[in-house]
């Protein structure tokens, strides 16, 4: 049977909650085989990092090549690269194997603050992956400090801001633009979705909170791509990602992994049909 494949270049959860395993889990959900590029291991589990270390920028560009040479990937997802060397190593490896008559869609997670807002990188960091990642992605996923931190304006407070901030992104060179309102306090979490090609939409859907919450943008850019690797426009694929996102939420409660918070859902259509015919 032929599926779609799709890389995720992004950092290792040891605990399996968030990041890389994240990602492949959603691609397996969605019917796409997973390639993984690993740019951070980090020891972890669902109360604390323990400790992080950068891959060397020669073994994130084999593992590029090494995919790249043995298979057609029709999808890219990007998430954490952390530092400067990453970001290059990664946006010089892709701009050189990626044959410029077959672009491959590209989805990038910005991943510059944590869901509270805090910053986890400087500014070198931010002004990089403006300048390497940005001008090959289809989609950013910005959460609304990180949409402040890209476009140097303060952090979005009205539904005007996020579109404002939106199309200052998407004038940038990026075709689709989620702004997450995950963030946010309303009863209702609203992403703007501005595009190069469509007029913006409100994204609305219940905010919900359960015990279990790690992997949410990894789980939404990881699902876009896996959509788009299926042939699915980027402006739709968003669209049907966000309604997977909230399944994957809405179940999130179904086991009890460590002590802490543990993952949502991403298999949770594929346990459901298990337990139906068993």
């Amino acid at each position: 049977m032929a599926i779609p494949s799709a890389l995720t270049i992004a950092a290792s959860d040891s605990c399996g909650a968030d990041g890389l395993q994240a990602d492949l889990r959603t691609f397996s959900a969605l019917k796409v085989h997973g390639a993984s590029v690993v740019t951070v291991v980090t020891a972890q589990n669902t109360e604390q990092v323990t400790a992080a270390e950068f891959m060397p920028p020669a073994l994130i560009e084999a593992q590029i090549r090494a995919v790249f040479d043995d298979m057609a990937l029709a999808a890219i997802k990007i998430g954490a690269l952390g530092n400067v060397e990453t970001i290059e190593t990664v946006a010089n490896t892709l701009n050189d194997v990626i044959d410029e008559e077959k672009p491959i869609p590209i989805v990038a997670d910005p991943v510059m603050t944590n869901h509270a807002g805090d910053l986890l990188v400087d500014r070198e960091v931010i002004d990089s992956w403006k300048q390497n990642i940005m001008p090959m992605a289809t989609v950013i996923t910005p959460n609304l400090a990180e949409a402040a931190l890209l476009t140097d304006r303060e952090r979005p407070g009205t539904l005007g801001d996020l579109m404002e901030i939106g199309e200052t992104l998407v004038e940038l060179g990026v075709q689709e633009v989620l702004v997450s309102g995950g963030q946010g306090k309303a009863e209702n979490s609203i992403d703007i979705l501005v595009s190069s090609i469509r007029p913006p939409v409100q994204l609305r859907a219940e905010r919900m909170t359960r015990e279990n919450m790690r992997g949410l943008s990894s789980t939404l850019t990881a699902a876009i791509a896996a959509h788009i690797a299926h042939e699915i426009a980027p402006y739709e694929a968003i669209q049907v990602s966000k309604v997977f996102l909230s399944g994957a939420i809405d179940t999130a409660d179904t086991f009890s992994i460590g002590s802490g918070p543990g993952p949502i859902h991403q298999l949770n259509r594929l346990w459901e049909s298990r337990q139906k015919s068993s």
